[in-house]
């Protein structure tokens, strides 16, 4: 007689890209994910069956299954995809032919969405309907939000006067000296796990462009968006037009009119 009370082994492989946070690890569709199981202990049955199933953790409906059986050595499944973004459970499985039983569970979080930045102003602001208008002394802040793995980095540019700051590796533009290039452009670092810049601030009066975009902690990458920003710092200009007889030192005689007009200086 052989006695047999250990379980299989069960090991579990989750390729590239991932991202660990507490308890969840987060992939993408296309991260590949390997299991097998081989039976375990010092007088063993050899045989083993190994099952996997995924299933959508807010509404519990089974999305995959798998299931092979060896009557010796190991058991492989994958490498297998999970295409459904959300949060998942993957739930293994390994029996022998005594029945021995291992479990596995992990939870994990697809995320195919890249990230979203918008801009977000201080006071004074007035938006017309089409551009934004500020002054220099107006705060502005990146904001980026991301539904899954989050944020690991935000980007941005400044074009004024013809000319895409930044412009080299030491262009700090508004006082950010944090600088990198990306496929042969400079860009700003607002954000990421060591560099938190803000706020923005805009110096020369008339028109700018910001670009900027961020990307998650899978690499999914926000396509580029920009903003056009006008920055007005000069107060208008007003005039009195006074109509009527003029008399002596700046008196005026019977019924006097005046216009009062308000220019703009932009």
């Amino acid at each position: 007689h052989f006695v047999d009370n250990t379980p299989p082994i069960i090991n579990k492989t989750i390729g590239s890209p991932k991202y660990c946070s507490g308890m969840i690890t987060y992939i993408k569709s296309n991260t590949p994910i390997w299991v097998n199981s081989t039976d375990n202990g010092t007088c063993i049955v050899g045989s083993v069956n190994l099952t996997v199933d995924v299933y959508n953790a807010i509404n519990g409906i089974r999305i995959l299954h798998y299931t092979v059986e060896v009557l010796n050595g190991w058991a492989h499944i994958g490498p297998f995809n999970i295409n459904e973004e959300g949060l998942h459970w993957i739930n293994i499985t390994a029996i022998d032919d005594v029945k021995n039983t291992a479990y596995h569970n992990q939870t994990v979080f697809i995320d195919d969405t890249p990230p979203v930045t918008q801009l977000i102003f201080g006071k004074p602001r007035y938006y017309d309907g089409t551009v934004d208008w500020v002054t220099s002394s107006t705060q502005i802040w990146l904001n980026a939000t991301d539904y899954g793995s989050g944020v690991n980095v935000t980007y941005y540019r400044i074009w004024v006067n013809d000319t895409w700051h930044p412009m080299n590796l030491t262009d700090n533009y508004g006082g950010n000296s944090n600088i990198t290039i990306i496929d042969g452009t400079y860009w700003y670092i607002c954000f990421n796990s060591s560099i938190n810049f803000k706020p923005i601030y805009l110096q020369e009066e008339c028109q700018h462009y910001i670009e900027f975009f961020s990307i998650d902690n899978l690499g999914n990458r926000e396509e580029i968006r920009n903003q056009t920003i006008f920055v007005d710092n000069t107060p208008p200009i007003t005039t009195w037009n006074i109509g009527g007889g003029e008399g002596k030192n700046g008196w005026y005689i019977g019924a006097v009119s005046y216009t009062h007009l308000t220019l703009p200086t932009n």
